[in-house]
């Protein structure tokens, strides 16, 4: 009995730190056989929605994952993924949202008829509510954004510097603030 909930709580840990366990082993040559144990034994074991849905495949378990759902109805919602739920049979059954957004698609159709230059973004319409439930039978597509938790320009700075400047040293890192840090990377010269 011990030994079984032993090996549940290690397992389970296994899960939880997937992404960052792989991070770390897949810089080492000697740990290939570990890497091959989790990718055959543990990671077919766990279901593809909480792969996709989750940071579980990231070693940064700050990153959001923000969606683009297209519904059957035609209808485009956006948000970041607060949870998924699951039928018993692994299939999904819905995804709650938070920060909703919805596109007004007949609006932008509209005013890109008339012919004057048209701004894709500002036919998002923020949706009054702190979340939104969308039923997984009703979805047709999804568009999965793993958004980097990273607003710290200077730890972003090192961290893409530390990589990329060793490996392509002919390539110049701009960093921009905002609400996410971002990089620009662009050829020297």
């Amino acid at each position: 009995m011990f030994f079984s909930i032993l090996g549940a709580i290690i397992v389970g840990l296994i899960i939880k730190y997937y992404g960052k366990i792989k991070y770390c082993l897949d810089k080492r040559r000697s740990t290939r056989w570990v890497i091959f144990f989790l990718s055959h034994f543990i990671l077919p074991k766990v279901s593809q929605w909480h792969a996709l849905l989750t940071p579980f495949l990231v070693h940064d378990h700050k990153t959001e994952i923000a969606l683009d759902v297209l519904m059957k109805d035609g209808k485009l919602y956006a948000g970041k993924v607060y949870q998924h739920y699951l039928t018993r049979t692994g299939d999904l059954e819905g995804i709650l949202i938070i920060d909703p957004r919805r596109y007004d698609r007949e609006g932008y159709l509209a005013a890109k008829s008339s012919g004057s230059p048209v701004d894709k973004e500002q036919y998002w319409r923020q949706i009054p509510s702190r979340s939104l439930y969308i039923f997984g039978d009703k979805i047709m597509n999804l568009n999965i954004n793993h958004m980097s938790a990273w607003t710290d320009k200077a730890a972003m700075a090192k961290a893409v510097s530390g990589v990329l400047g060793r490996e392509y040293p002919k390539l110049t890192i701009e960093f921009r603030e905002g609400p996410q840090a971002e990089a620009m990377i662009k050829p020297k010269g």
